[in-house]
């Protein structure tokens, strides 16, 4: 019996940002692209991507998991949010009621090391964003360099036009890219959450639905991400955009 092998623990569906190969991304693109089948609304499909990403990409040498946190972020009208989340946007930011077609980019998935970040609505002023104008998004840097590294143009974003669409069609699917968390200006919550939470780099995968809206997965990890290894993320948009389209002019916020 001594000589027998020891049994495989490690899963198939398993996944680390430095070793991240082909078979992965078949393997992690398969899974997020049915992620969406079952789910009743776009709430219900980010949540289930956030947990599919933090539950899977792990830290090799601790089998930790390899994000602090994975959140999921899509623009949406003003006027379409939940009365209670219009209500804190508008007691946070703004003086009086802002248009209802002003776009939001909105937390619908979250999942992290914290139980705060299982909750889209214990999230803050990240609940929902507002994009009123391009000066207005330039108060928030790391929305503003999505959108850049995404290659948009900011007016776009926050007043999409389908007649243009067509032209923003090779930015419908791409990546975001932090190499280093520690020290980057983007990152302005540098000392409570980079450094408290070990983040290392910031992995974003994202793009445009047919009807302009935006949406990124932003995936904050504890193991450090090449910019070689992050590009390969690209194609996974293309996943995330299927799953998630469906829900674009559908059911967005979950009962309840």
């Amino acid at each position: 019996m001594g000589f027998l092998p020891a049994p495989n623990t490690e899963r198939d569906d398993m996944f680390n940002f430095s070793k991240f190969s082909m078979n992965d991304l078949t393997t992690c693109g398969i899974a997020l692209g049915k992620l969406g089948d079952e789910a009743a609304s776009m709430e219900d499909a980010c949540q289930q991507i956030a947990d599919y990403l933090f539950t899977n990409f792990v830290d090799p040498t601790t089998n930790d998991k390899a994000c602090a946190l994975v959140r999921i972020f899509k623009t949406h009208n003003f006027g379409e949010l939940e009365a209670p989340l219009r209500r804190t946007v508008q007691e946070t930011f703004f003086e009086s009621a802002p248009s209802s077609m002003m776009k939001c980019l909105t937390l619908f998935g979250t999942r992290g090391v914290l139980e705060a970040w299982d909750d889209r609505k214990r999230s803050g002023e990240h609940q929902a964003i507002p994009l009123p104008s391009a000066a207005f998004v330039s108060n928030f840097p790391m929305v503003a360099q999505v959108i850049s590294q995404f290659g948009l143009d900011v007016e776009f974003v926050i007043q999409p036009d389908s007649r243009n669409i067509l032209a923003n069609v090779g930015k419908m699917f791409n990546v975001f890219h932090i190499g280093e968390a520690e020290g980057n200006q983007y990152l302005t919550d540098q000392q409570e959450f980079v450094k408290s939470h070990g983040v290392q780099s910031v992995l974003g995968v994202g793009g445009l639905f047919p009807s302009g809206n935006l949406f990124v997965v932003l995936m904050f990890s504890r193991v450090a991400i090449s910019r070689q290894i992050a590009e390969m993320f690209k194609p996974l948009a293309l996943n995330l955009n299927l799953a998630l389209m469906p829900f674009d002019d559908g059911v967005v916020f979950s009962p309840g």
